[in-house]
């Protein structure tokens, strides 16, 4: 129960670790690049993901990738969807 209760708040933390990249991913940007703030946020996300879903080999790099725009959203709304999906099946 308590390995539930933990996972269903990393869950969350990811989602919205998630959400709050999305809505201001400007400013992790400097000239068009990751900035070190945007690291540490893609740091985070992937840390997580990586506990949360072992089997689909989640790290940092898998995260930030090339740094670009369409890789990191790629990855994000993938995360995004597999978040969403353990939160239907948990409260099933």
């Amino acid at each position: 129960m308590q390995k539930d209760t933990k996972r269903i708040r990393e869950l969350s933390e990811l989602k919205a670790l998630i959400e709050e990249a999305r809505e201001g991913w400007r400013i992790f940007l400097t000239r068009g690049f990751l900035n070190s703030e945007g690291r540490k946020v893609c740091a985070r996300i992937g840390s997580l993901a990586g506990r949360l879903f072992p089997e689909r080999s989640y790290n940092i790099r898998r995260v930030i990738g090339d740094g670009s725009d369409h890789h990191i959203d790629k990855v994000l709304n993938e995360l995004y969807e597999l978040v969403i999906f353990e939160f239907q099946n948990s409260r099933s």
